[in-house]
């Protein structure tokens, strides 16, 4: 049989990105004006994004703004 496709989960698994999760969500984080620290955004990790901004970030913090923060933060155009 002939592989036409190889899949494998990349993070975590063959690069531990956990302190990279930190720094881009702490920076996030802080481009909108809220405070957290490192250790309190690293018991975050691993849920989903909405949920940790809804933890970490000022109430009515418009979507659109935090995409445009988050991809100026990602380098994500």
């Amino acid at each position: 049989m002939k592989y036409r496709v190889i899949a494998f989960d990349y993070d975590g698994t063959l690069v531990d990105t956990f302190r990279f999760h930190v720094n881009t969500i702490g920076r996030i984080v802080r481009e909108c004006g809220a405070c957290a620290s490192k250790e309190e955004i690293a018991r975050l990790v691993g849920i989903p994004l909405d949920a940790i901004f809804e933890q970490t970030l000022p109430k009515g913090k418009n979507e659109e703004a935090l995409l445009k923060i988050f991809y100026q933060v990602t380098g994500r155009i």
